[in-house]
């Protein structure tokens, strides 16, 4: 890795950086030329150790959501359960409540979340006892959500893992990265607020 690197003109301090966050500014330092055969030597790295793009996503590294038929797939199903979820009476609670428990990563026993809500994979989602959020929350779960018990989250609030490269090119190729998100235990969030 070291050997690489410095062929690339990178130093073990830039690359550290890098790995903790894609957009970190110490690497606007280095010449264009150096970044540009940096980022490929981790393009070919990542090849090499056989990464998934969700392996990708799961370790904080860029990925391409776009590229990967599983993720698609995942996503798919999860906007469709999300739409069952929306569309069932609010009158139907067991019936809503089976549905959340197939879109959610794991629930506690006692939570209720008002229509509309979205996210994006679902599996990615933890909430604990007590749970409850109004209408039209919605969670981009690239990474772990987790939320403890006795949460209440008021109506119209986002809660976003996603992030995008500063670098145009980079964000122009539809890479992405996710960060997670920990909400504690006794929480109010109120209305309108994005995470």
């Amino acid at each position: 890795l070291s050997e690489a690197a410095r062929d690339a003109g990178v130093s073990l301090r830039q690359i550290e950086a890098r790995q903790q966050s894609p957009d970190h500014p110490i690497l606007w330092n280095v010449p264009e030329t150096n970044y540009l055969k940096f980022f490929l030597f981790q393009v070919v790295e990542r090849s090499r150790n056989g990464m998934t793009e969700q392996e990708k996503m799961e370790a904080g590294l860029l990925y391409d959501p776009g590229s990967d038929a599983k993720l698609a797939e995942d996503r798919a199903v999860c906007k469709d359960r999300c739409l069952a979820y929306n569309m069932t009476l609010p009158s139907h609670l067991e019936e809503r409540c089976e549905l959340m428990k197939k879109i959610l990563g794991k629930t506690g026993g006692t939570f209720h979340i008002e229509s509309d809500f979205w996210c994006d994979y679902g599996y990615n989602i933890t909430i604990g006892e007590h749970f409850y959020a109004n209408h039209n929350t919605v969670i981009l779960d690239c990474a772990k959500v987790t939320f403890g018990s006795h949460v209440l989250i008021g109506p119209n609030c986002g809660f976003y893992t996603a992030g995008h490269p500063l670098d145009t090119r980079r964000r122009n190729q539809g890479l992405e990265y996710a960060r997670p998100i920990t909400v504690g235990d006794n929480v109010w969030i109120g209305g309108g607020v994005s995470v």
